[in-house]
């Protein structure tokens, strides 16, 4: 993910779907501060225990796994998201 302008990411964040989100930004940024980030940013209001889920999903299906020193990486079934493809916020 090339870097985007900020008034993009903010847009980004709050139209994309959370899976998605996770996707691109989990391997990328510590959780600590992903989950704020995530729960601010949103045009609905989430809550932890929906990030929690999305997140057991995204383990699932092998899209992240855990990596070195506990932190989140990219797993074997891991794929950019269609709208980092299509260059949509660039």
């Amino acid at each position: 993910m090339e870097r985007i302008d900020k008034n993009k990411f903010k847009v980004m964040l709050r139209d994309e779907s959370i899976d998605d989100l996770l996707t691109i930004l989990a391997p990328r940024m510590p959780l600590h501060r992903l989950d704020p980030l995530m729960i601010r940013s949103r045009k609905e209001n989430i809550t932890n225990t929906e990030l929690i889920e999305s997140f057991d999903k995204l383990y699932k299906a092998g899209i992240l796994i855990t990596g070195e020193n506990g932190q989140v990486a990219k797993g074997p079934n891991w794929d950019e998201p269609e709208f980092i493809k299509s260059g949509k916020y660039n």
